[in-house]
C-alpha cells in the first residue's frame, strides 16, 4: 500500500512538534499527552495491520487511546520532550513498514472498526482498513497538528 499521505502526516507533526508547537491553555490535552495519545494509536494500527499481515480478523478500536492513566504512563516512560518525539518518530516508522507490506486485497479488508473521540463513539462499523489508515494520515495526524498549533497563535 502506498504510504507516501503517512509519511508526509509524520514529517509534519514531527517538525511542528520540534519547533515547540503546543496546544492552547484550554484544550482538553498538553503537548506531552497529544504525542502521547499519537503514540498509543500507532501501536494500535500497527498491531492491527501486522494481524491483517499474518491473516487473522482483527478489530480496532483506538479507544485506549483515550485513558488518561495509559498516555501519562507513556509520557513518564519517554522521560522527556526528546523522548516523546523520538516514541513517534519509532512509531510511525513501525507503522509505515508495516502498511508497505499490505497488498491491495489486504488493504481493502473489512476490519470492525469502533474510533472513539472524546468520550464520544465516532464510528462504529467494518471499514476497508485502508480506508483507516487514510483517515490516520488524512485526518485524525492533521487535527493532532492544528491542535498543537493553536498555543502557538
Amino acid at each position: 500500500m502506498d504510504t507516501t499521505a503517512l509519511e508526509h502526516a509524520y514529517k509534519a507533526l514531527l517538525d511542528l512538534a520540534r519547533a515547540g508547537a503546543a496546544p492552547a491553555a484550554d484544550a482538553p490535552r498538553s503537548a506531552e499527552q497529544e504525542l502521547a495519545q499519537a503514540i498509543v494509536v500507532d501501536r494500535l494500527l500497527a498491531q492491527t495491520t501486522a494481524a491483517l499481515l499474518a491473516g487473522d480478523a482483527p478489530r480496532y478500536s483506538d479507544a485506549p487511546a483515550e485513558h488518561a492513566a495509559l498516555l501519562e504512563e507513556v509520557v513518564r516512560a519517554a522521560d522527556d520532550w526528546e523522548g516523546l518525539l523520538a516514541e513517534v518518530r519509532r512509531g510511525g516508522l513501525v507503522l509505515v513498514r508495516l502498511v508497505r507490506r499490505l497488498d491491495e486485497a489486504t488493504a481493502a479488508t473489512p476490519v470492525p472498526t469502533r474510533l472513539v473521540s472524546g468520550g464520544t463513539v465516532r464510528l462504529e462499523a467494518p471499514m476497508p482498513w485502508s480506508g483507516v489508515l487514510n483517515t490516520h494520515a488524512e485526518v485524525d495526524l492533521p487535527a493532532r497538528m492544528q491542535r498543537l498549533e493553536a498555543g502557538r497563535a
